[in-house]
């Protein structure tokens, strides 16, 4: 998993894109972890499988929710996105 964000760390002020990548485990309410130290204001970033450096594409199959922690965290958590997600975009490609 490939994990996205801009956090607003001291050192880069949401001003710098920064990207993990890990493995995924399982975390509470159905939710998924991966290891990543990004930190507050990286939320709505996107986690993507299988990503692909060269053409920037991979899988949405979730967004940074929360955090460990607001400075310093070790981990970011975010829903698994399902079927409604998936309806939800063929629709706005409707549009």
């Amino acid at each position: 998993m490939t994990v996205f964000g801009y956090p607003d760390s001291q050192e880069r002020r949401g001003e710098r894109l920064m990207c993990c990548a890990g493995t995924t485990s399982a975390a509470p309410e159905g939710k998924q972890s991966v290891r990543c130290p990004m930190e507050g204001g990286s939320s709505g970033g996107p986690w993507l499988a299988d990503f692909d450096e060269q053409s920037g594409r991979g899988k949405l199959v979730s967004v940074n929710s929360f955090g460990d922690a607001a400075e310093g965290g070790s981990a970011m958590e975010g829903e698994v996105l399902g079927a409604t997600a998936g309806e939800l975009l063929k629709r706005a490609q409707q549009l």
